[in-house]
This record gives structure tokens, sequence and C-alpha cells, in this order.
């Protein structure tokens, strides 16, 4: 688990013992064994994917049944609103080189793969193997004209 996603939670549980409410939290982050109340993490690799996480707006209500394991959102069960939050969606895609301008750019090859293999929650969640990597930004390997040495085998370093 993750300690630091355990205060948030502990704040929320307290929140809603002090007022009588009910409040649940939904975030792309991972939770601490300790976490308690109604907290929904691992959500980010779906949205960034153009998943239907992805086509969520401020205000859309959110029904979280976990009875069948779902989240549903009220406003993409109408057809004419999911496609035209999809349109939306993959026209930012297209005009910013195939990656939505809100899922950032990934400047390592470990996020770059993680990026490019991810499978949404609706299709099963995680990495998948087979899928093809490519990496945005190779790396050149280039000489530095360090060359090490081993007192114990001076002749080694002839090999560089």
């Amino acid at each position: 688990g993750m300690p630091e996603m355990l205060d948030p939670t502990s704040r929320i549980t307290t929140l809603c013992r002090e007022r009588g409410i009910v409040v649940g939290l939904m975030t792309d982050a991972r939770f601490s064994g300790g976490s308690v109340g109604l907290v929904i993490g691992h959500v980010g690799p779906e949205a960034a994917l153009g998943g239907p996480i992805a086509l969520l707006e401020d205000g859309d209500e959110i029904v979280a049944d976990l009875g069948t394991n779902e989240l549903n959102c009220t406003a993409l069960e109408d057809a004419a609103t999911r496609a035209r939050r999809q349109a939306a969606w993959d026209r930012a895609v297209a005009e910013n080189g195939g990656t939505h301008p809100n899922c950032g750019v990934a400047d390592t090859r470990l996020l770059h793969r993680a990026r490019l293999t991810a499978v949404p929650a609706i299709r099963g969640g995680g990495l998948h193997p087979n899928r093809q990597v490519w990496v945005r930004a190779p790396r050149v390997a280039e000489r530095s004209g360090f060359v090490p040495g081993n007192r114990f085998r001076p002749e080694a370093s002839k090999a560089f």
C-alpha cells in the first residue's frame, strides 16, 4: 500500500463521522492497507487511453456499484452525450500528436512503456504483454573516454 494515502482517507472518514455525511474518493493512486471508507483507486490507465473515465466532466454523477464492482456515469448512458465527449477526446488527441494534453508527456522509458502498454480497466486492466512498445525519444550511447581500471588485472583496461 501507500502510506501517504492513509492520511486523506483518515481525514475523510473523520469528516464523515463528525458531519454525518458519506464521501467517496476515486483516484489513480493505490491505498494503504489501513484505508477505510469508500475508496476506489487505480483509475489512471483507463483514463489515459480514452476509456469511459476519460469522458467524465465536472458535476457528473458517478454510481459506484460495489455489488457488481462497477463504476458508471449516468451522463454517459446517453449515447449522444457519450459520442460528443468521445469525439472531443479524439479531436484533442489528434491535435496533440496522439496523446491527450491532460496526460502530459512521460519523459522516461519506464513511463513510456507503462503508458503505451496500459490496458483499460474495462478490458481487465494491467499491462499488455504483447502490445508493440515504442520509445518516443530513444537514448544514444556515447563514449565518455572513461576507462575502468582493475588493480588486480591491469591488462583488462586495454579492452577499452
